[in-house]
């Protein structure tokens, strides 16, 4: 289709042409002439399913054009995935136990008395996480939370079990005196974590580890 400049002026005529001056149908006719090449080639009209296939296409590039700005963002920001390796089994453990051992307190252990004297019954699972664990990887924790007094007690316990410590449960438990009041209430006087840190620091410093805990004499 051949336009020329007479049927492009037959378009403002009309309603259109009452309110548009001379001078202002210039750009409307500019307008409209630069609109023509995207709808027709070399004089023939392009049917719509070829329209229809290039604005798909058109689609399709800026789709990768917009995902491989976003893959360059991430680049330069550090966030790819093998910038951050994941962690081994042995590393979320480690971490693990470590939690265990800061939120430990003296609660989560709960003392029985029974004939052969007093029983402690791990009372939380972080305390029986932390008795499952190597002994060789969680005792230095321990170590650390014997001298705080509000870990001395299930740091103590912890200690004798995993050390495989040779004690009594009578009338001291391994050189803890536990008092169970007649309405089933605990009492351990807090004056005893010092000593107990001392002794077990003694065997601690001693290779190999005694067999009983040192300093009860």
């Amino acid at each position: 289709m051949v336009v020329n400049r007479a049927s492009a002026s037959r378009m403002t005529e009309g309603p259109m042409n009452r309110w548009l001056t001379p001078r202002a149908q210039g750009p409307i006719l500019m307008d409209i002439g630069s609109s023509f090449p995207r709808m027709f080639d070399g004089g023939s009209c392009r049917s719509s399913g070829d329209r229809e296939s290039r604005m798909l296409i058109r689609s399709r590039r800026i789709a990768r054009a917009i995902g491989s700005m976003a893959f360059a963002v991430l680049h330069l920001s550090g966030c790819r995935r093998s910038d951050r390796p994941e962690k081994s089994v042995a590393e979320v453990k480690e971490q693990n136990m470590e939690r265990d051992v800061a939120a430990l307190r003296n609660a989560d252990v709960e003392w029985h008395g029974t004939a052969v004297g007093f029983h402690p019954e791990l009372a939380s699972e972080r305390a029986k996480a932390i008795a499952a664990a190597p002994a060789e990887t969680v005792i230095p924790a321990l170590m650390a939370a014997i001298s705080d007094p509000a870990q001395f007690v299930a740091a103590h316990v912890l200690l004798t079990r995993l050390s495989g410590l040779e004690y009594q449960a009578f009338p001291l438990w391994n050189g803890l005196r536990v008092d169970i009041q007649a309405d089933g209430h605990t009492f351990i006087e807090p004056a005893q974590g010092p000593v107990l840190a001392r002794r077990w620091q003694l065997w601690h410093e001693v290779s190999p580890h005694p067999k009983a805990l040192p300093g009860g004499g």
